[in-house]
């Protein structure tokens, strides 16, 4: 009552009244409003959580094959079921663990965040990788690891290419970023091709595969030791001495604007789609065998076409926006950045995890995968050497992928060294 009886005689030109209304208003207002912010805390996390469900559909549909998958892998279901569930559960777990790390990482400093994105930015490949090592599956996880580099180098941002070329005649970014990735990718290939190429040699010469196991495996361990330690350099040069290299100015705007979950709710998310994630991968992974014997396909063109798509899908939708917003440097950070970690971080992690497991993991890949990899990078490189690129550019890249998986899903199942 006294609000509104000052608020007329405010509206009559009482100055002084004026004041008082206006300080009575304010008062009341940021009692309302506290309370406001105390509902708004203890609902922020949940309702940002269902926010995010409803502007990704297929998450949101996706999320049931979670609770199916372990079902099917438990009931004991026919293999390509409990592939194809686990698969598509994947998708959703991906998304949750990249929003989760994400909005730890806003809370954390700049390094710590790089670092935290770095590790957490391919846990669902390092999870199907341990699981791989721990059925003893090595073509799986050779297969995945060049799956996923190759997913990013060629189909990715072939599509960035094609999405963001069809709306302006050019694209143009700066080459800095995306050339030193590139430049590390070829010292993986290099890092994979000489055990490899070791390898032929010697059983050029006539000696048994026992024998270039005994030479071949320390070689690749302390080779993935060397590329770990290149990899952490890396890390020093995005995050301390050229981060100006990677920095998007359009980047940090957008970010400020952005509700986040809480620190806590962020960990609580990260550590359950973790778990969840482990016992989806191992389902997936066990079921690769089966599933290759009943559709007479080789485990090659699994794991590196289909396995190796699961951890990508969000990272392709992302750089689509990107290059819609006229963001392309960010999306080709993205994409080249992403092989460069499978190369350089989960390649060494998978031959020293397959070290402390007892698991003859190598850098030994199937010669016809590392001519993939080297003819891959070379031709990024050639695209992106020259700070612009069209939509022409992005079919040439996308059509390489298409070539690459079509020689795999015609490979005899058979062949698998």
């Amino acid at each position: 009552m006294a609000v509104r009886v000052a608020g007329k005689f405010r509206v009559a030109s009482g100055h002084r009244l004026a004041t008082e209304s206006d300080v009575t208003e304010r008062l009341l207002e940021c009692d309302e409003k506290g309370e406001d912010e105390d509902e708004k805390e203890a609902v922020t996390d949940l309702k940002l959580f269902i926010d995010r469900m409803k502007d990704s559909p297929i998450n949101s549909v996706l999320i049931v094959t979670v609770p199916i998958g372990i079902f099917a892998a438990k009931a004991g279901w026919a293999p390509w079921m409990v592939f194809w569930l686990n698969f598509c559960a994947l998708i959703p777990l991906s998304a949750f663990l990249g929003m989760a790390t994400e909005d730890i990482s806003s809370y954390t400093s700049e390094i710590i965040a790089g670092l935290l994105n770095a590790t957490f930015g391919n846990v669902v490949e390092m999870l199907v990788v341990v699981m791989a090592l721990l059925h003893h599956d090595v073509i799986v996880v050779q297969s995945t690891l060049l799956g996923s580099i190759l997913s990013n180098l060629l189909f990715v941002l072939g599509s960035c290419f094609i999405y963001g070329g069809l709306k302006q005649k050019e694209l143009t970014f700066s080459s800095k970023a995306a050339s030193t990735c590139t430049s590390l990718l070829l010292l993986a290939s290099i890092a994979l091709v000489l055990p490899t190429a070791m390898d032929a040699v010697v059983k050029g010469m006539g000696d048994s595969d026992n024998d270039t196991n005994d030479f071949i495996l320390p070689v690749s361990r302390y080779t993935s030791i060397i590329i770990l330690g290149i990899y952490l350099q890396f890390l020093y040069f995005q995050l301390v001495t050229h981060k100006d290299y990677f920095d998007s100015s359009e980047e940090g705007d957008d970010d400020d604007d952005e509700p986040k979950w809480s620190w806590w709710f962020a960990i609580l998310v990260l550590t359950l789609s973790t778990l969840v994630t482990a016992y989806t991968a191992d389902y997936l992974v066990d079921s690769i065998h089966g599933y290759a014997a009943d559709m007479n396909l080789s485990k090659s063109f699994i794991g590196l076409i289909l396995v190796a798509s699961v951890g990508n899908i969000p990272e392709f939708y992302v750089t689509l926006m990107m290059a819609s917003n006229d963001k392309l440097d960010l999306a080709l950070s993205i994409a080249v950045g992403s092989s460069c970690q499978m190369a350089l971080l989960v390649t060494p992690f998978a031959v020293l995890v397959g070290w402390i497991m007892g698991v003859p993991m190598s850098l030994n890949f199937h010669t016809l995968q590392i001519i993939c990899l080297l003819l891959a990078v070379l031709t990024v490189s050639s695209v992106i050497q020259g700070g612009s690129a069209t939509w022409l550019h992005g079919s040439l890249l996308v059509g390489s992928y298409i070539i690459i998986a079509m020689m795999f899903f015609f490979l005899p199942s058979d062949l698998h060294s």
